[in-house]
């Protein structure tokens, strides 16, 4: 379900996971997913922190609890799990240190982290970053930048809709949230 971005279909299958493996801190990072991917971030920033109390040294706990933290607006703390994720060999890390870097305002210090990963992250990726910080600074470069996140086939469906209401495009969220079958139920407490 996961891969085919049936966020909605999941979270009864996660909440059987975590009743079958309560101590595993797995199945408390695939509900947290499921919680952000379908907007609901506080309930994904508590099962976040509930993968990180189960094991504090997991990479993808401190990447799920990076983006839960986003998602609620913690910066500071989305760079310290960022930044352990990054440490504990977190293949995604760069992206969320460098998204962590973007959302606290530095820019010059997520061009930096882009530069300085591009090889690593690869072309296409470095690039969709880079347009996202170029339609930072300037609002003609925003239609570019939507283009390509929009057409990244792994990403959560929220996370479009997401970048639209950063524009000021709330029809063009309302938009992405109906085209991914995501209703105000699923993803409003």
């Amino acid at each position: 379900m996961r891969f085919e971005k049936r966020w909605s279909e999941a979270g009864p299958h996660n909440l059987k996971a975590i009743e079958l493996e309560p101590r595993t801190s797995t199945t408390y990072l695939w509900y947290s997913e499921q919680l952000s991917a379908t907007g609901r971030k506080e309930a994904a920033l508590e099962t976040a922190l509930k993968t990180l109390e189960l094991d504090p040294f997991h990479a993808g706990s401190n990447a799920m609890a990076t983006y839960a933290y986003a998602m609620n607006d913690h910066s500071e703390q989305a760079i310290k799990h960022a930044e352990s994720a990054w440490e504990l060999g977190h293949p995604n890390a760069i992206y969320m240190l460098i998204q962590s870097r973007i959302d606290e305002g530095n820019l010059a210090e997520a061009s930096r982290l882009v530069e300085e990963n591009a090889s690593a992250m690869g072309d296409e990726a470095a690039s969709g970053i880079n347009a996202f910080i170029a339609a930072l600074r300037d609002p003609a470069k925003v239609d570019e930048y939507l283009r390509f996140v929009k057409g990244i086939p792994e990403i959560p469906p929220i996370w479009p809709a997401l970048d639209e209401v950063r524009f000021g495009r709330i029809d063009g969220a309302m938009e992405d949230l109906l085209e991914a079958n995501i209703d105000g139920s699923e993803w409003m407490e």
